[in-house]
């Protein structure tokens, strides 16, 4: 199999380490990995309505307690993470997504930090 430069497998393999070992509410849920002939794929939950860039971007302005929701979640999956020794490091609006019941999903570690591997 051919894959991509070394940089880019060790984001990819660091990811899907760190989903592994975190379980969590506030984490997208792992499922398994698999490749093809130069690509390699991550089978994650699907959230919908998407990342919160988006679905901020439709409402234009979110209503206080929303807002207070949508925060405590991402504080209460942060604390989990730093309690299991990682620290995501490129948390953005992006990389946060929205379940159905509007429960967010911390997603993207590729570029996060293990304290203790």
């Amino acid at each position: 199999m051919r894959f991509m430069a070394d940089g880019r497998l060790k984001e990819i393999f660091t990811e899907k380490c760190v989903l592994q070992a975190l379980n969590n509410p506030g984490i997208i849920k792992f499922h398994r990995s698999f490749g093809s002939q130069n690509k390699f794929y991550l089978l994650m939950d699907y959230c919908q309505p998407g990342c919160l860039t988006d679905f901020m971007e439709r409402l234009k302005t979110l209503a206080l307690p929303l807002a207070r929701h949508i925060a405590g979640e991402i504080i209460l999956a942060l604390e989990y993470m730093h309690s299991m020794g990682v620290i995501h490091r490129d948390l953005k609006p992006g990389n946060v997504v929205l379940d159905k019941r509007f429960h967010i999903k911390l997603i993207d570690f590729a570029t996060c930090k293990v304290l203790n591997p």
